[in-house]
């Protein structure tokens, strides 16, 4: 269930974004987090894997073009969870994650019903059930969507910046979440994420993306470096070990060494 992206360019309004972009294959039961600063392409990358972004390039999954496959089919495979939060309608978060479901093709009532109860209780949501999403704070919108996309059981899930709306202990439960998901499904999630020290502890690839086209992947000590760092975000860091032994990106300043 290889994720092979080959050549991909991207943009909009005219802009490139993305030029050329190929990367090693992602093998599966990987947690894959893309990093950078702002503008550089992060968002733009999984909307055009997600297939609503225009891109030029192949994308494979389990050997098929993800671009050749039938809307239905593409759904069935890829689970994309944008960074604007769900709309805060009069729905309860039964209905819409009971919506989401059946876009995994799951048919047997039971079966989705489960699959739901699972993921509501993975994510520590289950007494919002019956609530409408009007009633809820953005962080547990945020919850909900992420929630969607897990119901769905595909084996690619694309997340853009799934925890910016949560507080310290959510972030950590979201993350735990999608890394049992891949890892018991031997499924593959690509993470987009300002927190380089959640991509340090969680991912097993990182993908950084910098001004000019620059674009790295590979193990997290291997690509986030005091070198990478200045190049990517221009500013003096570090990476260092805690007490628990996670690895800590230490900033000591903007602008060259």
């Amino acid at each position: 269930m290889t994720l092979e992206i080959a050549n991909l360019s991207s943009g909009y309004r005219q802009r490139s974004v993305l030029q050329q972009i190929t990367l090693p294959p992602i093998a599966p039961g990987a947690l894959v987090a893309l990093i950078g600063p702002n503008g550089v392409g992060k968002s733009t990358l999984v909307r055009a894997l997600a297939g609503l972004q225009p891109a030029s390039g192949q994308v494979a999954l389990m050997g098929d073009a993800l671009a050749a496959l039938p809307p239905r089919e593409r759904q069935r495979r890829v689970a994309y969870l944008p960074q604007t939060l769900p709309q805060a309608t009069s729905l309860i978060v039964y209905e819409m994650l009971l919506g989401a479901a059946y876009l995994s093709g799951e048919t047997v009532h039971e079966q989705i019903t489960a699959a739901i109860t699972r993921v509501a209780e993975s994510l520590g949501i289950r007494e919002l059930m019956l609530r409408r999403l009007s009633e809820l704070s953005g962080g547990q919108r945020q919850m909900v969507g992420l929630a969607q996309v897990l119901v769905r059981q595909a084996p690619l899930l694309l997340l853009d910046e799934p925890t910016s709306a949560l507080d310290l202990r959510w972030q950590l439960n979201v993350l735990e979440v999608v890394r049992s998901y891949v890892s018991e499904r031997q499924a593959i999630a690509l993470v987009a994420s300002h927190d380089l020290n959640l991509a340090l502890r969680f991912a097993d690839q990182v993908i950084m993306l910098a001004p000019g086209g620059y674009c790295r992947m590979g193990e997290p000590l291997q690509v986030v470096t005091p070198d990478s760092l200045q190049t990517c975000y221009g500013v003096r860091g570090r990476v260092e070990t805690c007490s628990l032994g996670y690895p800590v990106v230490l900033v000591d300043g903007v602008g060259e060494q």
